[in-house]
């Protein structure tokens, strides 16, 4: 077909082009709003003590320290496909107390567990405990938590934002609560409290928060549960759980 109007024909052919390629990228948009792509959630995971600072060490000679950041090394591997999940270390070094909070702050997280086991004198005392940060606790009074006074002793100084981690108190104890139930449900026989605390590593955490000491490495018997891979395994899969049911509710777990 001849085009009487020469510089019509040809603008319309540029344009036709142009407008099919947007037409199709309004398709692919509206795709994608069909299906929509959320951004992950962010974990912290706080390996307790390292470097100079072994923590709390059994009767075996397994410092606390190894403990933690190998049962913080299996949760990430469980949470990784679905979850932005950092460690405040990675290896056996010493950092302070305010910088693994300033880590989770700065990256924003979504939630910060505290890894950690327990110690006692009584060499037959055993359980797990989870804590929540409540700084205004009513309970009866009772003996300061000894890794509260011990940690307030090393790092000398007052966290900043000390005051941040009460309004999270609520979600804080939410998630204390879905760790104990999984506990139950997955057959660990454990004796496990939850307690609330002004514990200073949970201090100054703009973001829901948990301490977990899961058992006494005191207890020789727990100390060799620490050494056995399919216990950790377990103990990362009641974590990976739990982290499911506390954003998601029950919708992304398996049936039991």
């Amino acid at each position: 077909m001849y085009c009487k109007n020469h510089h019509l024909c040809c603008l319309a052919v540029l344009i036709l082009p142009l407008f099919v390629f947007v037409w199709s990228l309004d398709l692919d948009a509206s795709e994608d709003k069909a299906d929509p792509v959320y951004p992950q959630k962010i974990i912290v995971l706080d390996p307790g003590h390292g470097g100079n600072d072994p923590g709390a060490v059994g009767s075996g000679g397994l410092a606390e320290k190894a403990v933690t950041l190998e049962i913080a090394r299996r949760i990430k591997e469980k949470l990784i496909d679905n979850y932005d999940v950092f460690l405040t270390r990675n290896d056996d070094y010493h950092i302070r107390i305010p910088d693994r909070i300033s880590i989770a702050n700065h990256l924003k997280a979504d939630l910060y567990i505290s890894i950690h086991t327990a110690a006692s004198f009584l060499q037959q005392t055993n359980g797990m405990v989870i804590f929540y940060y409540n700084d205004s606790n009513t309970r009866s009074p009772s003996p300061p938590h000894p890794l509260s006074s011990k940690l307030n002793a090393i790092e000398n100084q007052q966290v900043a934002w000390d005051e941040i981690q009460n309004r999270h108190t609520v979600l804080s104890k939410k998630f204390a609560e879905i760790i104990e139930q999984q506990i139950k449900n997955y057959g660990n026989a454990k004796q496990i409290t939850i307690e609330s605390a002004s514990l200073v590593p949970l201090k100054g955490a703009d973001m829901p928060a948990v301490l977990i000491e899961f058992g006494h490495i005191t207890n020789p018997s727990e100390e060799i549960s620490f050494n056995d891979s399919e216990t950790l395994s377990d103990y990362a899969e009641i974590i990976r759980r739990s982290v499911e049911i506390f954003f998601h509710g029950n919708s992304k777990l398996p049936p039991e």
